[in-house]
């Protein structure tokens, strides 16, 4: 559980009175001009010509100055400047350190020992080393207590809060936009990544999860889902932001869907990440303390070809966005049971490589929304009841006799899949008369969309016999 409320005080006093006793120390020896260490591994941001952004995260020490490497040793010289000479630490490391709760947050936290080295007492040394190097960056050589105790406060939130609050982020890959932020519903919107969050997510991923980084980095938006929390039960209560599990992801999923539904555009997402909200658990400049993982949701030909190179990129516009939040709202309050499998067996279809899996998952999604008990003449009910919904879909040009023969074609196609047929060179083609030739999974993915834009917006379909009944037979209704 977080920490009591009334021993926040005192801690912060404690914490206080130490920065105040060792702030000149430490700007004394950055007017000496004594050596400063960078900080490691620290992110570069540049933007492609493409306007997708670059970040490099190089092991050197390229980053801004680490003045709590003023307090390290190297090799076998001394530190610049040595905690055992500040009286104020020894209290804060006794009152920590006879406080289980306090332990419990600000200690090391870990079952193990290392000779001659108090490992929890290290821990409270970093804790101020840490705050000196924040507020250096952010305020500068000249102490200010009021802005010393945000900084307190903004560090050892993490511990007195019970709930974290969180805004989560998924960046929304290869797409560009036209503004800079567009509202879905309340406490979900997309908006354009700062260089700030660029910089910040580029280590939030999973090591058993290969992205390649040019795909991971390739988003200048993201949809961002705000007023979410964490219980703070223990020290490592944010650690399930680490795992894909920890979000919500039927949100995500809707998005996405209402986007893929609406438009023809080929993105995903390879990155889920949080960012907190009035609290922290470690500072690196002014980074944020983001935690996410990587997520394979992506189209297979973004990684071939260095497809993040591409000269330009799809951007949506104010009326792309005003049909993808329609069909948000559409998916958001749909309850039918149909729906998760749909989307699920949709998104599959989007991101599959191999042409055949995406037909079966087609189909599937297919007979999922629209079959019912019977088991005769399947196909021919399936294609007769998508030929009479097309005629509710204003962005189908067809006239529903199409629709039904190529309903009967992708199933021809289907058949010879799951029969193991050799030879599939003709399924794979829809020919129609003075027109062009259709690739047949292609047409498969197109009706799939249009029957989930249909019963979305007509959701008395989603019982199959009303569409016999009021579409086919023109009775009822």
């Amino acid at each position: 559980m977080a920490v009591e409320q009334n021993k926040r005080q005192e801690l912060t006093n404690l914490i206080l009175e130490c920065i105040k006793e060792v702030f000149p120390v430490v700007i004394n020896k950055i007017e000496e001009k004594k050596y400063i260490s960078s900080h490691s591994s620290f992110p570069k941001l540049s933007f492609r010509e493409n306007g997708f952004p670059n970040i490099n995260n190089s092991w050197t020490n390229n980053g801004p100055k680490n003045y709590a490497s003023l307090f390290h040793k190297y090799g076998r010289e001394a530190p610049d400047i040595d905690w055992n000479n500040f009286i104020t630490l020894e209290n804060l490391y006794k009152y920590i350190g006879n406080d289980h709760e306090l332990l419990n947050y600000f200690g090391f936290g870990l079952r193990v020992s290392v000779p001659e080295i108090d490992l929890n007492r290290k821990s409270v040394e970093l804790l101020v080393e840490n705050i000196l190097d924040y507020y250096i960056h952010v305020y500068g050589y000249d102490f200010n207590e009021n802005n010393l105790l945000k900084v307190i406060e903004l560090r050892t939130n993490f511990a007195f809060l019970e709930k974290l609050k969180i805004t989560i982020y998924v960046p929304i890959l290869f797409l560009n936009f036209e503004v800079d932020r567009y509202d879905l519903g309340e406490g979900i919107s997309i908006q354009k990544l700062s260089d700030l969050l660029h910089l910040s997510r580029v280590e939030a991923k999973s090591n058993n999860v290969l992205v390649h980084d040019c795909i991971l980095e390739g988003a200048t938006h993201a949809l961002v889902i705000e007023n979410y929390y964490i219980d703070n039960k223990d020290k490592d209560s944010f650690g399930c932001l680490y795992r894909k599990d920890a979000y919500p992801n039927f949100l995500i999923i809707n998005f996405f869907s209402a986007l893929r539904l609406t438009t023809d555009y080929k993105t995903g997402y390879a990155q889920i990440f949080s960012n907190p909200e009035n609290w922290t658990t470690n500072f690196k400049e002014k980074l944020l303390n983001i935690r996410g993982c990587s997520i394979r949701e992506f189209p297979n030909e973004f990684e071939l070809d260095r497809y993040w190179l591409n000269k330009s990129f799809t951007s949506l516009n104010q009326g792309d966005l005003e049909k993808i939040k329609k069909l948000y709202e559409k998916l958001s309050n749909n309850n039918h049971k149909s729906i998760p499998i749909a989307l699920k067996r949709l998104n599959s279809c989007m991101l599959r490589h191999d042409e055949e899996d995406t037909v079966l998952d087609a189909t599937i999604a297919l007979e999922v929304l629209l079959s019912d008990d019977g088991k005769t003449e399947m196909t021919h009910k399936l294609a007769l009841r998508i030929a009479a919904l097309s005629k509710l879909d204003d962005a189908c040009k067809e006239t529903p006799k199409e629709i039904f023969n190529k309903v009967k074609k992708i199933y021809s196609y289907r058949s010879g899949i799951v029969h193991g047929t050799k030879d599939l060179t003709k399924s794979r083609i829809i020919r129609i008369p003075n027109s062009v030739e259709l690739k047949t999974v292609d047409v498969a993915i197109d009706i799939l969309k249009m029957v989930l834009r249909v019963l979305l917006c007509n959701e008395q379909y989603f019982d199959a016999k009303k569409i016999d009944e009021e579409l086919l037979l023109g009775v009822g209704g």
